[in-house]
């Protein structure tokens, strides 16, 4: 036996406490085994430990075989998922059409067409022929604003053959503007199991950067409708922050409080991107200043009685985009790998009317290899990253790291005195 190479070690109050980033498995020691696992360290005694802390150990993958190379593990485990013929997904767009105007929008300037019945035909077609033989299908749908086209849902929905076979499954991004609660309750019909909208700041921030053409409230409008909606359909609320809007960010909790909604929804934070020229190193936070950013959120918010944290794991497939059984369908027709990349005609990988070929648009994220830098291989939270977002690593040659990397012994902290009040 021997110890992974991705384990965090915390000492609090006495205790060490063991996080894995594989397993995102967490274990607390006392001080009697606490002096144990550090005379196992000294030692590398294995088999002199009792049954039970070994057992936990291993279930934890804090220790493993001498046999496992890690990262040809993980390697492995990236190929098989990736490259499974017994899974299939697609992110689907029925419109481009939006009924915000959001200044951030990487989709700026893009066509805003919606599926026409012969490109509805085509891509019911497509899920159908693609999804033979198939142990499961997942499909998100996406935009654009797809509860404009809700219609549009219902009819593929309704034409996909043999769902409860397939183990059928959907999920879908939406701004919330229009989540009424009939609309929830369609979708639920539909097979619709997860929501994500996004909420940006207090109403005089959020209004400014979730907004509509005659400038008009969609703070309340949304937060009205998650209340109509949550107990139908689960609801999880992303916050896209940057420098501008950071410092008012804790203030939606205040609104949430007052909705109804705390321990209703989920809610996380997350970077916006410069995608497309949609922000610069003025207002995008980069890694190191986002995880702190996240991190002081969640401690101040944790004494505030919140609790937003997960303890994350590994991903073994990272994304979609680098999947063979994964592909994004525009209104168009058009197949992208990328929902970064959506409506830009350059960039699609292929057409649901043909036969997918293998052209450099497909190819670069098919091809794509996650491990390729000896930094990434040695950082403990590389299990979590695997080398961070394709899409940023293809375009410009930077991986982007997690933040793990910066705030793990922090969030397990947290997480332990989390744990620790609710006894």
């Amino acid at each position: 036996m021997k110890f992974s190479k991705y384990n965090f070690v915390n000492q609090i109050d006495g205790n060490t406490v063991l996080y894995n980033s594989i397993s995102g498995g967490v274990l607390v020691l006392d001080s009697k085994y606490s002096k144990v696992y550090d005379a196992l360290v000294d030692n590398g005694k294995f088999d002199e430990i009792d049954d039970e802390f070994k057992k936990n150990l291993e279930k934890g993958l804090m220790i493993i075989s001498d046999n496992i190379d890690e990262v040809e593990m993980l390697k492995s485990q990236n190929t098989l998922q990736r490259y499974s013929d017994r899974c299939l997904g697609f992110t689907i767009a029925p419109t481009m059409e939006c009924n915000f105007r959001c200044p951030y929008c990487y989709e700026k300037g893009r066509n805003y067409n919606t599926m026409t019945e012969e490109v509805i035909e085509e891509t019911i077609k497509y899920i159908n022929e693609n999804s033979k033989n198939k142990d499961s299908l997942g499909i998100t749908w996406y935009g654009g604003e797809p509860l404009l086209a809700v219609d549009i849902i219902e009819a593929i929905t309704n034409g996909i053959e043999n769902k409860e076979n397939l183990s059928y499954r959907a999920s879908l991004v939406t701004n919330g503007y229009l989540l009424k609660k009939e609309i929830a309750l369609k979708l639920k019909q539909l097979h619709v199991k997860g929501i994500q909208i996004t909420i940006d700041g207090p109403p005089h921030i959020h209004n400014q950067r979730r907004c509509l053409p005659n400038g008009e409230d969609t703070f309340f409008v949304i937060l009205n409708n998650i209340k109509e909606a949550y107990d139908i359909l689960p609801i999880t609320i992303r916050v896209n922050v940057d420098k501008s809007n950071i410092n008012e960010v804790d203030s939606i909790l205040t609104y949430i409080d007052d909705f109804g909604l705390n321990g209703k929804v989920g809610l996380y934070l997350a970077p916006v991107d410069d995608i497309n020229g949609t922000c610069n190193s003025s207002t995008c936070f980069n890694g190191i200043e986002f995880s702190k950013e996240q991190m002081d959120f969640y401690l101040r918010n944790h004494e505030k009685g919140y609790s937003f944290v997960n303890i994350p794991r590994c991903v073994p497939g990272i994304c979609g985009a680098v999947s063979i059984n994964n592909v994004i369908i525009d209104p168009l027709g058009h197949i992208y790998k990328c929902w970064d990349e959506i409506g830009d005609v350059n960039a699609k990988a292929g057409d649901i009317r043909e036969k997918i070929t293998l052209n450099t648009n497909y190819s670069k994220w098919i091809n794509y290899q996650f491990l390729t830098e000896e930094k990434c291989i040695e950082c403990k939270a590389m299990p979590v990253c695997l080398g961070g977002c394709p899409y940023k690593y293809i375009k410009t040659g930077e991986r982007r790291c997690h933040p793990t990397k910066y705030n793990a012994k922090e969030l397990v902290e947290l997480v332990y005195n989390s744990r620790k009040s609710q006894k």
